[in-house]
């Protein structure tokens, strides 16, 4: 499973990472990985690992990037330069999941 991870700048990542880490407690989740969209809000010590897309798996993710219309509309360039070949992603570190 990849999650967003607990140390991205934005709230609304970060509270989805909290509420997807006690679904992969709950269900036992083997192997968790996390992925960071906005600027960390601590410093990245753990090494990125690089997983290779293919051309139909850009192509949907692309996709999905579209159905955020009103970022698109903001900012679609920008928005649109993340629907590339690579994406990358650090192993879950174990954090405290509030009760």
């Amino acid at each position: 499973m990849i999650i967003p991870t607990v140390i991205d700048s934005h709230p609304d990542h970060r509270a989805l990472r909290v509420l997807l880490s006690r679904v992969t407690q709950l269900i036992g989740s083997p192997k968790v990985l996390e992925y960071l969209i906005h600027k960390p809000s601590v410093e990245i010590s753990r090494k990125p690992i690089a997983l290779r897309l293919t051309p139909d798996e850009t192509k949907i993710k692309r996709q999905a990037i579209l159905c955020h219309e009103p970022q698109i509309a903001l900012s679609g360039k920008q928005f649109t330069q993340f629907a590339t070949t690579n994406e990358f992603t650090i192993r879950m570190t174990q954090y405290r999941v509030p009760q």
